[in-house]
């Protein structure tokens, strides 16, 4: 499986599945905001965040495909004859737009 770690300018997230959590060690900057994850989810008093603290280096709930499928956009137009639905394959982000 391929190692894929995307980061954006301001709003900061790391896809880090499949990546030994030894390895985020070697990369202070991502370390450190894994550990903040960890404190932030260990403060909750909700179950499944508290278990969640447990993989820091993890979305809380992943909601990403892991097989082709089929796509339906959030919001079409009424002035549509059809709506655009298709197949996609796995890719790395998508918008809940499409």
């Amino acid at each position: 499986m391929c190692r894929f770690i995307s980061f954006l300018l301001h709003n900061f997230f790391g896809w880090l599945k499949n990546i030994n959590p030894n390895e985020i060690r070697k990369f202070p900057l991502i370390y450190e905001s894994v550990e903040q994850v960890k404190k932030f989810r260990e403060l909750s008093k909700r179950p499944q965040t508290l278990k969640a603290a447990k993989f820091p280096y993890l979305f809380g709930e992943e909601r990403h495909p892991e097989s082709d499928y089929l796509a339906i956009p959030k919001v079409s137009s009424e002035n549509r004859i059809y709506i655009p639905i298709t197949f996609l394959s796995i890719v790395p982000f998508q918008s809940k737009s499409i």
